[in-house]
């Protein structure tokens, strides 16, 4: 794509943005005036919560892992601004493999601003501070706006609006930082609920236009604006016709009456939604062809432990006054993806706004009720009881079945959440005999929200750590010797985590100018191993020549390249032994054929740092176990107490080396670090078809290798 029209993208895109939200006038100097305050006083909040957090810039926002991938992004479409880079489509990672930055997220809403950052003199951590801070302000303003367009009271429109943006799940996940840029939801809910009212097509297509600017802003939090507004929606056209006030049965003659009104008005609102529109498609597009190319996708079973508990509205380990409540709820896998509480005062307030409803819903607004249901609703759709939820049928959907982390629809449902509990505050203050309960209830939501985003255990990173790293890495790549086509396979040391050393990889690489065989993000290549080692990029370059020669494109012959080896023992990376390799594609084992794999463990030797478990995979099935599958065949062990039954702490991988044929065997070594292993511990190893099934749900018990003395 040509830098020109990149920019011109992105500069039409913020303008577009500005535009519609300016032009309802809601800053218009003496109408708005009191909204100053408010406004000035949640960004301040927001201001001293990020700046205690990032300790006045020596820290970063967020982790090693996810953190710092975000950064490698960003820090990609700016270097490729600018003229350090090629290709904004293909960042070097993952060598030889095309199109990479559509594994991910491509932060195309937001890029630009963490662009304009870097251009201003900020070095990437301090410009990805920035960008943060810059998301949560702009998604508190949006949040601001939409509440007091929707009739809510200042104070209580800049409670809800701090609420939305800094609430418990987003702060907890501010690694993720790519769900942080929420600043189309507001407006989408709010058009949805203008829209519902008037039934005028301008309403809807401003509708359309704040989705559209979700889905640029990130895939996750667009696809479940979109979801979640569909649903209020539907709930708003249901109870209109139910009570009578014109449901879906006025839907066409109310549309048909507004748009011939608005004839002066819908041709800029049709040109901006039109553009906003074609934007999001293009991104959306270009996620869809990568994931035709790749063959990417989410069968249930990746999405279903990922599906919001009842109990996981109950958990949020980092908040400490909280943590023996939320530690007492075990058992769910993924946890990081299940920390949704809210937080007393908002759960305690949405409980009695329920409560109200029920014992005096004649008193209740029609709005606050649309928005009461549309809540239940959503919690019924999105929520797994007893291992079954109506979610399945969501997640059959094109889109939504590439959507993993399904209990991230909260950072969503927080805002017309925040809109019912002010609603319902404001019914308080206005019946005199209830006017201090409801003024002692906005203060404690207050002032307890902004205490339990302070008292948050935040995730940080020293700035000194995470570029120590990198600088550990660079010295070992001497200075002016890299060739011209050199790609980087960095390996890993024991007691450092597979995505951390990736990701080190990859910012290396990325400052060096170079490309790299490493690669992290939210979907990999054929061939790809999570745990970077000489079989691992061996594998990931004979995966690519196959694949090359089903998609028409180079072959690994026809590719130019030096590989520079850091930390991989003298790995051999030629073409010749590469295409020389017992490595070839097919279809993944079922349960049937896994059933006749075994594990036979030969030998255990004692090094100084690690054991070395020498195992046998023998293939007694009529199939042969690919070395490359869409679902691979991978070892995995834990340490943990012998005899230990329980389904949990296989984190581990390791890629067998080639196919192992029917009636065959293959042997490998599992190298497992000393320090990793306790005294009295056990080490267990099995097997697992990545998203199909594990050994043990086949049966088949793990093998369990006395550690030597």
């Amino acid at each position: 794509m040509p830098r020109s029209i990149f920019l011109i993208w992105q500069f039409s895109f913020i303008s577009t943005f500005i535009f519609k939200s300016c032009r309802v006038s809601m800053f218009h100097p003496d109408k708005y005036r009191r909204d100053i305050l408010p406004v000035l006083g949640g960004s301040i909040a927001i201001c001293f919560v990020l700046f205690a957090m990032i300790q006045g810039g020596r820290n970063v926002a967020g982790e090693l892992g996810d953190g710092r991938f975000n950064m490698f992004v960003l820090e990609h479409v700016y270097r490729w601004l600018i003229g350090q880079e090629e290709s904004l489509l293909s960042p070097p990672i993952f060598f030889p493999y095309p199109y990479t930055l559509g594994f991910s997220d491509t932060h195309a809403g937001s890029a630009l601003v963490y662009a304009v950052f870097r251009s201003a003199g900020l070095d990437q951590y301090h410009a990805l501070n920035a960008w943060i801070a810059a998301g949560y302000l702009t998604t508190f303003l949006s949040a601001y706006y939409a509440l007091r367009r929707l009739s809510l009271m200042l104070v209580i429109a800049s409670i809800g609006a701090f609420a939305f943006a800094c609430s418990l799940p987003s702060i907890v996940h501010i690694g993720h930082s790519q769900l942080i840029y929420r600043v189309g939801t507001p407006l989408a809910f709010l058009f949805a609920w203008e829209f519902a009212r008037s039934k005028s097509p301008n309403d809807l297509l401003k509708f359309v236009a704040a989705c559209s600017v979700q889905l640029l802003m990130n895939v996750y939090t667009g696809m479940y604006t979109v979801l979640l507004c569909g649903l209020f929606m539907l709930v708003s056209g249901v109870y209109f016709g139910f009570t009578g006030e014109g449901g879906f049965g006025r839907l066409w003659r109310d549309a048909r009456f507004a748009w011939t009104r608005s004839a002066n008005y819908r041709f800029t609102t049709f040109t901006a939604t039109a553009l906003l529109v074609a934007f999001a498609l293009a991104v959306l597009l270009f996620h869809a062809y990568v994931a035709h190319l790749y063959g990417f996708g989410r069968n249930w079973a990746n999405i279903a432990y990922q599906v919001a508990r009842p109990r996981s509205y109950f958990v949020m380990d980092d908040l400490p006054y909280w943590a023996p409540v939320s530690e007492a709820l075990q058992g769910l896998r993924q946890r990081n993806e299940h920390q949704l509480f809210l937080g007393i005062p908002l759960v305690v307030l949405f409980i009695a706004m329920l409560g109200h409803l029920l014992w005096r819903r004649r008193e209740a607004s029609p709005q606050l009720k649309i928005f009461a249901l549309s809540i239940l609703a959503t919690g019924l759709l999105m929520t797994s009881f007893l291992g079954h939820t109506l979610y399945w049928f969501i997640g059959q959907l094109p889109g939504f079945d590439a959507l993993r982390a399904a209990a991230r629809y909260e950072i969503i449902l927080v805002f017309p959440l925040v809109v019912a509990v002010g609603l319902y505050l404001q019914q308080l203050l206005r019946t005199p005999s209830l006017r201090v309960v409801g003024t002692g209830a906005i203060a404690v939501w207050a002032a307890w929200s902004l205490a339990d985003v302070v008292l948050l255990k935040k995730t940080t990173v020293p700035i000194s750590d995470a570029k120590g790293r990198i600088e550990a890495a660079a010295a070992a790549v001497p200075a002016g010797e890299l060739e011209p086509n050199t790609v980087i396979a960095y390996g890993a040391d024991f007691g450092d985590h597979p995505a951390l050393v990736q990701i080190d990889a990859m910012l290396l690489a990325q400052s060096l100018g170079v490309s790299t065989l490493n690669g992290y993000s939210g979907n990999s290549p054929l061939g790809y191993s999570y745990n970077p080692s000489c079989i691992g990029f061996m594998r990931q370059l004979a995966a690519y020549d196959e694949w090359a020669s089903r998609h028409d494109l180079p072959r690994l012959s026809e590719i130019d390249y030096h590989p520079f080896f850091v930390q991989t023992n003298g790995c051999n990376l030629d073409r010749e032994t590469i295409l020389q390799l017992p490595i070839t594609a097919g279809d993944p084992l079922t349960k049937q054929q896994g059933d006749a794999v075994g594990l036979r463990l030969r030998s255990v030797t004692a090094e100084p740092d690690s054991y070395k478990i020498a195992l046998q995979i023998v293939n007694e099935s009529e199939h042969t176990i690919h070395a490359l599958s869409s679902s691979p065949f991978r070892l995995s062990w834990r340490v943990t107490k012998p005899g230990e039954t329980s389904r949990e702490g296989w984190d581990t991988r390791h890629e067998i080396e080639g196919d192992i044929r029917s009636g065959e065997s293959l042997s490998q070594t599992l190298v497992v670090p000393r320090s990793a292993v306790d005294p009295g511990k056990a080490i267990q190893v099995t097997f697992v078809v990545e998203g199909k099934f594990w050994a043990h749900d086949i049966g088949i018990p793990p093998l369990e290798v006395e550690v030597p003395e």
